[in-house]
């Protein structure tokens, strides 16, 4: 029962500090991207790492290719599910009968390869990516979705970083006033290239503020790498937002997973 509470409803609270990698891959899969076909495996998973029958390395290792699978089949490309049940439940029977360590380590690598083996092209992920990824103050469907992305890159630069409370920021605001350029296509305005994430107490500050006002108070005050380094611009634009809209497209659907 513990375990299948962990499944359905993970919290940080559920884990231990060091277990905090597993904690958000779980809560990715189950919560942002709202797959329920990999419960069993993740069950399974769950039970052999309290058991000490696989190394927490291992454990990661799995979550984090199941966690990629589904970030790009499911919440960009909208892939169906069906099958992955049956997939998972093989693979959790498996690991369920095998005997020793190394077995159940084998086993894991096994569904590994065949998750990767299901990953969607990379030309139909970036037809669908913007379609998918996208925050305004009315069009807040996507939000969750949006700060798992932003929080994933702030992984990558800072693999000590734990992100609560944090706010969407858009770069170029939302309701542009007369100091800032106008862009060629507005859709520009909600896209991931202009949105940072932003420490809670600094959101009221930064406002409607033109750039370099915005840039001040973030290089002094806040604590999110990601988001600093956004500031180091010296101007944002239009091309500003569509080349960070593509690096983060292009970093998402491979840099940032440990495949091995």
């Amino acid at each position: 029962m513990k375990f299948y509470k962990i499944i359905i409803n993970p919290k940080y609270e559920y884990f231990d500090k060091n277990d905090y990698d597993i904690y958000k891959s779980i809560h990715s899969i189950v919560r942002v991207f709202k797959i329920e076909v990999a419960n069993s495996f993740l069950l399974s998973l769950l039970r052999e790492y309290t058991s000490k029958e696989i190394s927490q390395k291992m454990l990661v290792f799995a979550l984090n290719n199941i966690e990629h699978l589904h970030f790009i089949n499911n919440a960009i490309c909208s892939g169906r599910s069906s099958g992955y049940d049956n997939l998972y439940s093989k693979y959790a029977q498996k690991l369920y009968r095998s005997k020793n360590r190394e077995e159940k380590h084998q086993i894991i690598k096994d569904l590994v390869k065949d998750l990767q083996q299901r990953i969607p092209d990379y030309e139909d992920y970036q037809v669908n990516f913007n379609k998918k990824v996208y925050f305004t103050s009315t069009e807040t469907k996507q939000k969750a979705l949006v700060q798992y992305i932003l929080t994933k890159l702030e992984s990558k630069e800072n693999k000590n970083a734990i992100l609560i409370n944090t706010s969407l920021e858009h770069i170029y605001p939302e309701k542009p006033n007369g100091n800032w350029e106008q862009l060629n296509n507005s859709d520009n305005i909600k896209y991931i290239g202009n949105l940072v994430l932003l420490d809670s107490n600094l959101n009221s500050s930064i406002g409607n503020n033109i750039f370099l006002k915005k840039k001040n108070i973030v290089q002094k005050k806040s604590k999110i790498i990601t988001t600093k380094k956004v500031f180091d611009a010296v101007s944002w634009t239009e091309e500003n937002i569509e080349k960070r809209t593509q690096d983060v497209i292009e970093i998402m659907y491979s840099e940032i997973w440990n495949k091995d």
